[in-house]
């Protein structure tokens, strides 16, 4: 194996050269993100012997005269991805720490995929170190050709009872790209549940664009009379379905619309080649909610998050006031305990 000290590190536009080397990202959704949030993309490529190690992928937005360049979080679709596997990713770091510099950013938060292993961290003074958890559902070890092949005895009657329950009513569901299903299910159960919940909304604009791209789908769970009951906006990738946004109203999970509504993706995932079934990221990390994610045989799957902060001006507020939909994870996590 090669020193690492004879590695390469390119930095370019971002969606240039990126090809197959991101299997949880698409162009369209990147491009959507973008444009809603006022970002752009930036990448990093390790090479090693002038191949590519590890392809990364980032959104960097300049507010003032302040760089901030990070990944992860709320949407999932950047960090760095291995191709090659000849260097754990912190080896890499005093090249990016080196790289990254001349660019003088104000922040970096950089992260890798779920999908990938990572080896020991050689973290560069001044970083901060820490770690994200998603709920990952893998469906080579949730499906087969007769259906959900991952039920335990006691998660078995729970989720069986629930299924019978909404089928034995008639509930069923489809995929759909149609903006008239998307304006139903926002009005009357996205919006519902929110208010249910006390939540902050997502806004139709940004879930159409999701449609209209290509690579967002709504699946929706309807009764006899084609009602819309509840339903999960999902964005599609190589090898992830990423479960966006899943709402519907208490008076339907009550018979178990959501229960119909997983199986129905984990189905559309296995019958369509892809991989995993991200539920992303839980705050709190314990509950009822994390409790329903785990019951679909969703695993923590952990990556790094190595963060800067080079502008000591920057506050907690100042990053929540600015990103406030790019993380799920709280800002002490991300940046350490300089923000504490």
């Amino acid at each position: 194996m090669s020193s690492v000290l004879d590695a390469e590190i390119v930095v370019n536009s971002g969606l240039e050269n990126r090809g197959g080397n991101l299997p949880f990202s698409l162009p369209s959704n990147l491009e959507v993100l973008c444009k809603n949030y006022g970002l752009e993309t930036i990448g990093i490529d390790l090479k090693c012997d002038g191949e590519l190690d590890w392809a990364g992928l980032f959104f960097n937005r300049s507010i003032g005269n302040r760089l901030h360049i990070f990944s992860g979080g709320r949407f999932g679709y950047a960090g760095f991805s291995q191709v090659g596997g000849r260097h754990p990713l912190g080896d890499y770091m005093p090249m990016i720490e080196s790289c990254l510099g001349n660019l003088k950013p104000a922040t970096c938060c950089l992260t890798g995929s779920f999908l990938d292993e990572y080896g020991d961290y050689q973290i560069p003074e001044g970083w901060n170190l820490s770690e994200i958890r998603y709920l990952v559902a893998d469906i080579a070890k949730s499906v087969d050709e007769s259906g959900l092949s991952f039920r335990n005895a006691k998660r078995r009657s729970n989720l069986s009872r629930n299924l019978k329950r909404a089928k034995n009513l008639g509930y069923k569901c489809r995929m759909s790209t149609k903006t008239s299903d998307l304006q139903k299910w926002h009005a009357q159960c996205h919006l519902v549940r929110i208010e249910e919940l006390g939540g902050r909304q997502w806004d139709y604009e940004l879930l159409s664009h999701f449609l209209n791209a290509g690579s967002g789908k709504l699946a929706i769970a309807e009764d006899s009379e084609g009602n819309i009951l509840g339903g999960c906006v999902v964005l599609c990738s190589r090898d992830v379905l990423e479960l966006f946004m899943m709402s519907t109203p208490r008076e339907y999970l009550n018979k178990g619309i959501n229960y119909i509504l997983a199986e129905f993706l984990y189905r559309y995932a296995f019958d369509n080649g892809i991989n995993y079934v991200n539920w992303q990221a839980s705050n709190p990390p314990v509950g009822p909610l994390v409790d329903f994610k785990k019951s679909w045989n969703a695993t923590e799957m952990c990556f790094p998050v190595f963060s800067k902060i080079w502008d000591t001006g920057v506050t907690r507020e100042y990053l929540e006031k600015e990103f406030k939909d790019c993380y799920v994870f709280p800002f002490t996590k991300l940046l350490g305990n300089e923000l504490e």
